[in-house]
Formats: C-alpha cells, sequence, structure tokens
C-alpha cells in the first residue's frame, strides 16, 4: 500500500486512488495510467482486515478507482457509510453481465462503471470528465446535511428546519438550502411566504442533466438569503416512484454548492429517507413531552441504529414546546430513550402562531425571544460556531438544554 501524501499547492495533477483487494488489478491500473501526465497516482492494497478504500485517508482523492472483487459488497458498503460530502468521485470496475454488482456500485455513489479489461482511453476520459464536473459544480464547498423528522406527526420538524436554514442565511451568513422531501404535503413555502415556480419533482425529472448551477435555478430565494426547494407540486409524488439515483444527484449536487443542506424528511422510513438519514452529518428527531411522542422516538431511534447504522453521536433529540408543568418530565425521556443528552425548545404558541400565519420566522421579528435564542443556538451548533452548555432545566425553566 502506498500513503497518501498531502498535495502540494503547486501540483495541479489529477489525484488518483486505485484500491483492490487484488494486487494484480493494481498493477493492471498502473501500466494503464502510470505514465499519463498530469494523474498523480496511488496504489491501495486493501488487506489487513480493513474492507474500507477510504480507512485513513487524510486527504480526499480527485477520483477513487476501485477494483470490485472479493468482497466488493463489503467495499462498498464501507464507502457509503462515508459522508457524501467526504467521498470522491467513484469509478468502478467489475465483472461483465453482473447488473447486481454494477447497480449496487452506483448506488454507493459511483459515477461510472467499466468491465475487465478497460479500455485506457475510456477510463482516462472518464476520469477527466468526473474531476472536471466536481470543479465546476464547486466540489471544494462541503456542506454539513441535516435531516430534520418528526417522531410523531406534528411535532413541528418543518418549524424548526425552516427556522433554522432561515438562521444560517441570515444570521450567520451561511450559504443554506432547504429542501422538502415531503412529496405530498410539504409546508415549507408557507414559513417563508414564497412562491415557487420549480419544485424538487421538476429538478428530480432532469437529475441526470443538472449541475450546480442548474439545481439553484430550480431553487426559490428568500431575501434572507435562503434557497429553498420546496416538494408539493401538481403531481402526486409517490415515493416508489423516485429513482434513488436521482435524489441522491440532487443531494450531491447541493452539498457541493452549499455550506448547509437541511432537509425536511416526512415521517416514514422508504429508501428515500433513509438514503438521507444515512448520509447526515446531524439527524434532529423532533418529538413533545407525551408517552406517545416518546413510543415513537424510541422506534425511530432503534431503526436508525438497528436498520441504518447510524450512530448515536450523529442524532440529536429535540423536545419542542417543551413545558416544566408537563408531568412527562426530561427524566422520562432521558431513562426511555436512553440519552444523556435532550435539546429543548420552551413552547411558546403565541409566537410561532404569529410566525406561521404571517410566513416570517422568528428571527426577522422576534430576535431577542427565548425561543429564538434557542434556535439560534442550535443553528450555531449546525455551523460549528458555538457547542451547546450544560445546564440544569429546573433552574431555567426558557433556555436550551444540551445536558
Amino acid at each position: 500500500m502506498v500513503d497518501i501524501k498531502m498535495k502540494n499547492a503547486s501540483d495541479n495533477r489529477i489525484r488518483v486512488l486505485t484500491a483492490s483487494r487484488s494486487s494484480d488489478a493494481l498493477s493492471g491500473f498502473e501500466q494503464l495510467l502510470a505514465t499519463q501526465p498530469g494523474i498523480q497516482l496511488y496504489a491501495r492494497h486493501i488487506v489487513n482486515g480493513t474492507v474500507d478504500p477510504l480507512h485513513g485517508i487524510h486527504e480526499v482523492p480527485d477520483v477513487l478507482l476501485i477494483d470490485l472483487s472479493h468482497d466488493w459488497q463489503k467495499q462498498l458498503a464501507a464507502l457509503s457509510a462515508h459522508p457524501v460530502s467526504q467521498r470522491p468521485p467513484i469509478i468502478a470496475v467489475g465483472d461483465e453481465g453482473d447488473a447486481r454488482m454494477m447497480r449496487e456500485a452506483m448506488q454507493a455513489g459511483a459515477r461510472d462503471f467499466f468491465t475487465h479489461p478497460c479500455s485506457k482511453g475510456e477510463l482516462l476520459n472518464s476520469i477527466h470528465h468526473l474531476v472536471e464536473e466536481n470543479r465546476r459544480s464547486g466540489a471544494a464547498v462541503s456542506a454539513h446535511l441535516t435531516a430534520v423528522i418528526n417522531a410523531k406527526g406534528g411535532s413541528g420538524a418543518s418549524f424548526i428546519a425552516s427556522n433554522l436554514g432561515h438562521l444560517l442565511a441570515a444570521d450567520l451568513d451561511q450559504k443554506a438550502a432547504l429542501i422538502d422531501l415531503d412529496l405530498q404535503f410539504g409546508t415549507l413555502p408557507l414559513y417563508l411566504d414564497l412562491t415557487s415556480q420549480t419544485t424538487l419533482m421538476d429538478a428530480l425529472a432532469v437529475a441526470d442533466e443538472l449541475d450546480s448551477v442548474a439545481l439553484e435555478g430550480h431553487m426559490t430565494q428568500h431575501h434572507s438569503g435562503l434557497h429553498l426547494l420546496p416538494s408539493m407540486s401538481d403531481h402526486l409524488g409517490l415515493p416508489w416512484e423516485i429513482p434513488e439515483a436521482s435524489l441522491k444527484r440532487i443531494m450531491e449536487l447541493a452539498c457541493h454548492n452549499y455550506q448547509q443542506v437541511i432537509v425536511d424528511l416526512p415521517r416514514q422510513i422508504d429508501p428515500l429517507t433513509s438514503s438521507v438519514i444515512e448520509h447526515a452529518d446531524t439527524v434532529l428527531l423532533v418529538m413533545q413531552q407525551s408517552l406517545t411522542h416518546i413510543r415513537d422516538a424510541k422506534r425511530l431511534l432503534q431503526l436508525f441504529t438497528n436498520e441504518l447504522g447510524i450512530s448515536h453521536d450523529t442524532t440529536e433529540v429535540i423536545v419542542n414546546r417543551y413545558s416544566e408543568k408537563n408531568p412527562i418530565s426530561l427524566y422520562d425521556i432521558r431513562q426511555t430513550l436512553q440519552r444523556d443528552e435532550l435539546i429543548t425548545i420552551p413552547n411558546d404558541y403565541r409566537r410561532v402562531s404569529e410566525s406561521v400565519n404571517a410566513g416570517q420566522p422568528l428571527y426577522e421579528n422576534t430576535k431577542g425571544a427565548p425561543i429564538t435564542r434557542t434556535l439560534q443556538r442550535v443553528a450555531q451548533r449546525l455551523a460549528g460556531t458555538t457547542e451547546f452548555k450544560k445546564e440544569n432545566v429546573l433552574h431555567r425553566a426558557v433556555s436550551y438544554l444540551f445536558t
């Protein structure tokens, strides 16, 4: 295995990482590419128990060229575990006629697929095409991807998602995108008083033709600078009608073009929502103080961990409309969900109702309100500008809590 070195600032060569469990396959890649001008080639013989081609790599290569032979499914699963923003463009090489291998490679993020033996000219063209496409789409920008989902319907996830997106753009000067994945009942434009001409469904229909500039053209811009991609359209969107590859393309472009991407998810686990959750840097699970909310939140957390393989540290539980007077205490929630840390959003029915009815985010008219300050701190956490402080909620009735 050849170690990956840091690229010199003046070195404009394309860094290609070749990876395989077969030394013969690596030698074949080297014969094709090693003498090519403008290409800096590294080889990784995947051994010593790891199946992850990117294991221990500190600088993401421009292209990953991977041979899929022994343990190819485990290799693809390891690649899929990396956030989209931390995965290089992938070219996979596998056996001819293996449709399953090709399909799973594309699901893991492969942008091109070749069969043995590779054509040198076609392989070089693919490498240069992917690098140029990534550069055009602003691949230097790596977004923080946040998924927001209700534990139970009506918990307030859409309101929180829209206000966090607005705060990231208006208060923290982040280039932020807000994407609504509720194909049938998306409501995000109402929270921002926006009317959209194009929707997520429109973008998905032409996903293969989009680059980052074209995707931004499908967005509706709020005066704060926040970009919104709503979901509702005249067509009834059904999750199984949407190709996963199309949504993946939209998410990749968004993560390349924005600093912050917030996705408002419907309360369901299907191939579309699970794809976003699996690649999210942060998953915000929104609940309220009731037994049914606790039951459903526990169920979702179990699904995240057991079925989707989501790390405990990736998920944060938000207790919305929190009140000390509620008989369901934070202690009850922590014990049942087995969470040491919770985020509380104080109950402020009047201000929230006024905000929703007017289509004006809280930060525009109620900057000093406790609920606004709480959401500011959550947004700051997503932007990496601050950390939640530990507080005793028994002594602070209206505050954020991360304890």
